[in-house]
């Protein structure tokens, strides 16, 4: 078995990756974040990549350039192929490709996607009962069903 990295260590500890501070499950210390969520927003608006800080030379993101992007997609791969969480590094949930945190962050956007794409859909079918005599509006009382259950012929 490989050793530890720096960071790795630091993590099992409960120490931030930037700072002597303690960070408890996070990787950074609350302070530490901050300051790079600031720095990060002042590369975004200076049009360089927030993670090198180089101009950013990517037509599809404010965020990253190329470089850095293929990077972090190399690391996302190199993680899944070794059976870890592709966004740290820790091992899956059993069950899953990703840590308990991720997992749980992953749902959470699932489920406001699924919210959402449902609102539209029901919004394009006028948003109310297709009943004659009802006039329900409800959204958690109302589904997306073929009217005369024909919807496999």
């Amino acid at each position: 078995m490989s050793e530890p990295t720096y960071h790795q260590k630091r993590r099992a500890e409960g120490r931030c990756m930037s700072c002597p501070a303690h960070s408890g499950e996070a990787a950074r210390c609350i302070e530490c974040r901050n300051k790079r969520k600031k720095k990060h927003a002042h590369r975004k608006k200076k049009r360089v990549c927030a993670d090198c800080g180089q101009p950013n030379d990517n037509p599809n993101s404010v965020r990253s350039c190329l470089k850095c992007i293929g990077k972090h997609r190399d690391r996302y791969k190199d993680r899944r192929k070794a059976g870890l969480c592709p966004y740290c590094g820790e091992p899956p949930v059993e069950g899953s490709t990703m840590c308990d945190a991720h997992r749980q962050r992953s749902l959470v956007k699932d489920r406001r996607k699924y919210r959402k794409l449902r609102a539209q859909v029901l919004e394009a079918y006028g948003g109310k009962c297709q009943c004659p005599s009802c006039d329900v509006t409800t959204p958690e009382f109302l589904q997306i069903d073929h009217v005369n259950d024909d919807g496999g012929e």
